[in-house]
């Protein structure tokens, strides 16, 4: 009995493959980033809004896989976009475009570009968007530099980081 359950799932699960396109089950990666971004003006305790940009070497590091090819390892990471308007030290939001090279597995790169929207909480942030088409969620840290504390300097500058992206 169990033999013949087994069988009919998997032969439905066969004629069902053929049905669903490849590309909606391309994509399942988890993701760290990192990359310093700069602020203009820049935030404070007074809200404010305005744009921001990464540094350069901003890092992406997946495994799993991307657009049905297996990605492993460093790759690099840029964004910019804007924030506010109403953001402070304390809360934050806005949106941007990124561009990411993942490695394959198997060596060589993927370009892929996107676009995606945050909340920060502090120094929370909750990052959603697309990449290369597919799902981007996850959070990351949002740290400044030691010498901008916000309540004497003005936050220009900051790292933003975390293990915690994934893709599909």
């Amino acid at each position: 009995m169990k033999l013949h359950a087994a069988v009919a799932l998997a032969g439905l699960s066969l004629i069902f493959a053929g049905l669903i396109p490849a590309a909606q089950a391309a994509t399942g990666a988890s993701c760290g980033a990192s990359s310093g971004v700069t602020l203009k003006p820049g935030i404070s305790m007074k809200p404010s809004g305005g744009t921001f940009a990464s540094s350069s070497g901003g890092a992406i590091a997946c495994v799993g896989v991307f657009k049905g090819t297996a990605v492993a390892g460093k790759g690099s990471l840029s964004f910019t976009g804007s924030y506010g308007p109403g953001d402070t030290c304390a809360k934050g939001k806005g949106s941007g475009k990124l561009s990411a090279t993942l490695h394959k597995a198997a060596g060589g790169t993927l370009r892929a570009f996107g676009s995606f929207s945050f909340t920060r909480a502090g120094s929370d942030v909750i990052v959603t968007g697309k990449l290369g088409g597919a799902r981007l969620s996850g959070n990351l840290q949002f740290l400044p530099k030691p010498s901008q504390n916000c309540f004497k300097t003005k936050v220009t500058s900051a790292t933003v980081s975390g293990a915690a992206l994934s893709l599909g």
